[in-house]
């Protein structure tokens, strides 16, 4: 269930013309809301620029929108997420992907695990790529919004923007010598397998 007083009062302060006079160039400040289908709550602005503002300060409270492919729409639709309980994983898969660059010794790579309902990844590199996505079927908090991916081209919610300590490439050790791919300690399956279940598992409609 969403919290719409919330999520309306966030929306109208982004883009809030007293405290962010700038703004004015491209919008009137005016935001409307109202129910949307299946429990979803929709905000209209007057612009692309605004609607941006509204989505990415509703992104930074966990909120789950859908993403506007050409960013010209004025509209933001907020998802709910269903916090399913507890059952047990299904089968998950752990595998390594690796891709070699020319001019770049150690590559990189991506730990991905896998199950029916999307998939949790964390990459490494020689090159500083260290990024962790999150793919799931189901909205979960943070997701940012719904999306065509290389993964899923259907669409899935995907989430790349993760704070350092919730990222699990800690997990991951320089190999014995430079020349080695870095190594995965067990500690990292653990780790990708709580993620699964906190953002892909427990959003699952049941």
């Amino acid at each position: 269930m969403l919290d719409t007083t919330t999520i309306t009062d966030i929306a109208r302060s982004a883009v809030d013309l007293r405290h962010r006079p700038g703004y004015a160039v491209f919008t009137s400040g005016r935001v409307e809301a109202g129910p949307g289908e299946d429990g979803r709550w929709v905000l209209r602005t007057d612009c692309g620029p605004a609607a941006s503002a509204v989505r990415r300060a509703l992104r930074d409270r966990s909120y789950a929108t859908e993403r506007d492919e050409d960013g010209a729409g004025s509209t933001i639709t907020v998802w709910p997420v269903r916090r399913a309980p507890f059952s047990p994983l299904p089968p998950l898969s752990l595998r390594e992907e690796v891709s070699v660059h020319r001019g770049v010794e150690l590559g990189s790579g991506t730990w991905v695990l896998e199950g029916p309902l999307g998939r949790v990844e964390q990459q490494y590199g020689s090159g500083g790529h260290n990024d962790m996505a999150v793919h799931a079927v189901y909205p979960f908090a943070g997701a940012g919004w719904n999306s065509r991916c290389v993964v899923h081209p259907a669409g899935c919610w995907w989430r790349w923007e993760w704070p350092l300590q919730v990222r699990a490439r800690r997990f991951i050790v320089a190999g014995p010598s430079v020349l080695d791919r870095p190594v995965a300690t067990a500690r990292l399956a653990v780790r990708l397998r709580i993620l699964y279940r906190m953002h892909v598992h427990g959003t699952a409609q049941r």
